[in-house]
């Protein structure tokens, strides 16, 4: 994990984060509500902070200890986590994209995406003309949550303009 100050020219890709959000339908549904609760529990920035087993992450979370352990061994199931014996640790690439205070934190974004309560709102809003689904993108707090997405692809602009 780089501890230094300020970004490399080209940070590592989101690609496992990515995947979760765009990919193919049965995965993400799956996936999903896991990493909310990971982003929610702010599981990176507890094992990024010294916490490294499951019991030290759930009791900086407010957490109960075998719940989290279910998480945390979910998450390095769908790699968004790494694992040795009883200790956690975080994939190089997580450290630009799920820590927050980042410059790339996606974690807000995130949140904003899987705002199920929102999304189940669909049918009414079309009904009533009404707008309660989030991310509501027309209000100014909103625009810190896509710029990280965003800003992926300015750290390492070659990768996605071989895609153009």
């Amino acid at each position: 994990m780089n501890t230094q100050l300020g970004l490399p020219t080209e940070a590592p890709p989101p690609d496992n984060l990515l995947d979760l959000l765009l990919g193919t339908v049965e995965g993400p549904l799956l996936k999903l509500p896991i990493l909310r609760a990971g982003i929610e529990l702010q599981v990176w920035a507890k094992i990024a902070e010294g916490c490294q087993t499951a019991s030290e992450i759930a009791s900086a979370a407010g957490a109960d200890s075998s719940g989290m352990r279910r998480l945390l061994d979910a998450l390095t199931v769908i790699k968004l986590l790494e694992k040795d014996a009883s200790v956690y640790r975080l994939p190089d690439w997580a450290e630009y994209y799920l820590l927050p205070g980042k410059p790339a934190y996606l974690g807000n974004f995130v949140l904003e995406w899987l705002a199920w309560e929102g999304h189940g709102q669909l049918a009414e809003a079309i009904r009533t003309g009404q707008h309660p689904i989030t991310p509501d993108v027309t209000r100014a707090e909103s625009v810190g949550h896509f710029i990280p997405f965003y800003a992926v692809r300015a750290l390492a602009p070659r990768r996605y303009i071989k895609t153009i």
